[in-house]
């Protein structure tokens, strides 16, 4: 054993007795807006290099049976405020918008359209990952062609090239809706729904040091508006949390197990960059309740 050898395992050694996690296992969903989350997460764990980040994705089912199972610290999914066995920091609402792109539909669209017009069309959802699916139904048309793909990224381009149609998170795609490469088909037979989106983790478990300074990190963690244009906002911490020209994208890379090629491009294009900006995305363009700020956690009427 070399000198360096016995140094890091010595360093183990006194990480164990002193209760800090070695590791700590955190899911991704896929309804979850990465880039900010990404962003939190290379700040958080810069500041503690010791504890290794194994990060995955998961979508549907997957995230929460990942807590169940116990093969989860944390995960960034969908809220279920009404299970008691899960504690939850609500961190954003979004719009599910049903979409479809210009000239996918061999007849004009109007709100009178039901479902068994749709029925002749692909519908493409999101392909569940956990072992035990569950039995809610997420927007399926009874009868109706299906094609099955692993996250959202992959669903709006089938979507884009007018392989499918399907429901796509607003924050997702309001660039499309500006533009009209997607149009929203919302109406009264397709409402869409919007879905909270929060951290969770289980209520009765023992979490260590390191978990609980990320749940406290998490309690303060917010958007605030920029102050160049009222569209404009940011991702923002407290000031003693954040890692002023820290270069902690290689570092996180290197503690870091992602699956999915989407995750893997996101830590290495954003570069976890401090400032994010988001646009609104007005109610008349996604057609499902209220506008939306992307993960400010605010819901807004026009």
């Amino acid at each position: 054993m070399t000198l360096r050898e016995f140094e890091l395992l010595q360093g183990y050694a006194e990480q164990l007795a002193g209760g800090e996690e070695v590791v700590l296992r955190i899911v991704i969903g896929d309804l979850c807006p990465r880039p900010p989350v990404l962003q939190m997460l290379s700040e958080f764990f810069a500041r503690y290099p010791n504890t290794r980040l194994h990060l995955e994705y998961e979508a549907v089912g997957g995230p929460l049976e990942r807590l169940i199972d116990d093969n989860a610290d944390l995960v960034f999914h969908r809220a279920e405020p009404s299970d008691p066995r899960f504690e939850q920091i609500k961190l954003s609402t979004t719009a599910m918008v049903p979409v479809v792109a210009p000239g996918f539909l061999p007849f004009a669209w109007t709100k009178k359209v039901t479902p068994e017009h749709m029925r002749p069309f692909t519908q493409c959802v999101i392909r569940d990952t956990a072992r035990r699916p569950s039995p809610e139904n997420f927007f399926l048309i009874d009868g109706a062609h299906q094609c099955s793909v692993p996250d959202q990224m992959m669903k709006k381009e089938l979507i884009l090239h007018r392989l499918a149609w399907g429901h796509l998170p607003a924050w997702l795609i309001e660039d499309e809706l500006r533009d009209g490469r997607l149009i929203s088909i919302a109406g009264p037979n397709f409402p869409g729904r919007e879905e909270n989106l929060a951290a969770v983790r289980r209520r009765q478990h023992l979490h260590g040091p390191v978990a609980e300074a990320l749940w406290l990190h998490l309690k303060g963690w917010r958007l605030t508006r920029a102050r160049r244009g009222p569209n404009n906002w940011r991702a923002v911490t407290r000031r003693s949390d954040v890692v002023d020209g820290c270069p902690v994208t290689r570092a996180l890379i290197r503690r870091t197990k992602c699956r999915g090629i989407e995750v893997a491009q996101c830590l290495v294009k954003n570069r976890f960059a401090p400032i994010f900006r988001f646009r609104f995305v007005p109610r008349e363009q996604t057609g499902v309740g209220s506008g939306t700020w992307p993960w400010c956690g605010s819901s807004l009427d026009q």
